[in-house]
């Protein structure tokens, strides 16, 4: 990565591990470390993730905020 930091001119690069992994793997392990559990719904190209469990706080709603309302007077603001 530093050589390619390095260059005179900017380029798109493809830094890899050389394993082969599932996207759905990979999406999962990336969810995992933030703490969120997924279910995967469907196969093939119709699979869908849904969260099935988030274990960490700053992603959680407060208890009794199940629904959310929102005042946007700056939007109304710009739209006049």
């Amino acid at each position: 990565m530093y050589l390619i930091l390095q260059q005179d001119t900017p380029d798109d690069y493809v830094i890899a591990t050389g394993i082969t992994t599932q996207i759905r793997d990979f999406v999962k392990m990336a969810f995992t470390e933030v703490g969120i559990e997924l279910d995967f719904i469907g196969s093939g190209a119709d699979e869908k993730a849904c969260i099935a469990a988030c274990h960490d706080q700053r992603y959680q709603l407060p208890k009794g905020k199940e629904v959310l309302a929102v005042d946007s007077p700056i939007l109304q603001a710009y739209r006049g």
